[in-house]
């Protein structure tokens, strides 16, 4: 029928929504709307790299309008079921660094600037805020506002711009997607976002791809360092959702990136906990990174 490029499905969406919060209201307080919807719309409709595999910035942005109108009318609508009842509802956007590659070079800090306003300034502000900036279209019948109780927020790399698409810095650690590993970014995002937003901040999506494990778990620790230290200068962390806890079917690349912390036989089914989700358990159990748990994980 169409999917979000339609603005009549909006009320599918919100038929769906309805019948989740009211089957579930007592069980569920906080609610994400709808997980990553710039990577949706920026991966399905503008490069044609997930399905449906379209090439089109109109239709690209048609998706991004209705993403936000979706998101915005069903925050009204959960918290209208929920009347007098403890309800915080926001949606996760996958947010990255953009840096420019060499940032005394103009065309450089401009493509920086324009990727980041294309893949999630854009999209984000709407959602938050109901204010429809270009190239979006705010839909009949939105006003501004505020949509959002809490900052949800993926984190995983940066992009290193000199033109446009996504670069590594030279030299750096990747992943085996090919991807950054760069932990003070998550501390760069939330401050981008919430200096933007301020609420409450909600680390929905954080992980790495490690086929091996063999990095997983210092993965972890830096983050979750960076994390803490950002609390220190005020930044209000609430929560960290790991990405994720068992092997995933990841978009579009499938079974073969590794994304968890435990392992999933594709052939038989056989699930077994990695090195990096016992250092996630005992971190969880000790409250923090003991001298002997660094020592028992991440000595090597």
């Amino acid at each position: 029928m169409g999917a979000f490029e339609r603005a009549d499905n909006v009320a599918h969406f919100l038929r769906f929504v309805e019948r989740v919060v009211t089957e579930l209201g007592d069980l569920v307080e906080d609610w994400c709307t709808i997980n990553e919807p710039n990577v949706y719309a920026t991966f399905g409709y503008l490069l044609g790299r997930f399905p449906p595999g379209v090439r089109s910035l109109p239709r690209a942005v048609r998706v991004m309008t209705n993403l936000a109108h979706a998101h915005i009318t069903a925050y009204e609508l959960i918290h209208a079921l929920r009347a007098g009842q403890p309800t915080r509802v926001t949606f996760a956007v996958h947010l990255r660094v953009f840096d420019p590659a060499n940032p005394a070079n103009p065309a450089h800090r401009a493509l920086a600037r324009a990727q980041e306003y294309l893949f999630q300034t854009a999209l984000t502000e709407a959602m938050c805020t109901g204010r429809f900036g270009m190239p979006l279209r705010r839909p009949a019948g939105i006003h501004e506002g505020r949509y959002y109780d809490a900052l949800g927020i993926n984190y995983y790399s940066r992009s290193w711009v000199s033109t446009i698409g996504d670069g590594t810095r030279p030299g750096a650690q990747l992943n085996d997607l090919g991807w950054e590993i760069y932990p003070e970014g998550l501390a760069r995002v939330a401050r981008w976002a919430y200096d933007r937003w301020p609420a409450p901040i909600w680390v929905t999506e954080n992980g790495t791809c490690d086929a091996t494990d063999r990095f997983r778990a210092q993965y972890l620790h830096d983050h979750l360092e960076v994390m803490a230290a950002a609390r220190a200068t005020g930044l209000p962390f609430e929560r960290y959702y790991h990405w994720c806890f068992v092997d995933n079917w990841e978009w579009a690349e499938g079974e073969v990136p590794r994304f968890g912390i435990v392992d999933l036989d594709y052939a038989t089914l056989e699930r077994t906990v990695k090195s990096s989700g016992r250092f996630y358990a005992d971190v969880i159990a000790e409250g923090g990174v003991t001298d002997e748990i660094a020592a028992r994980y991440l000595s090597s």
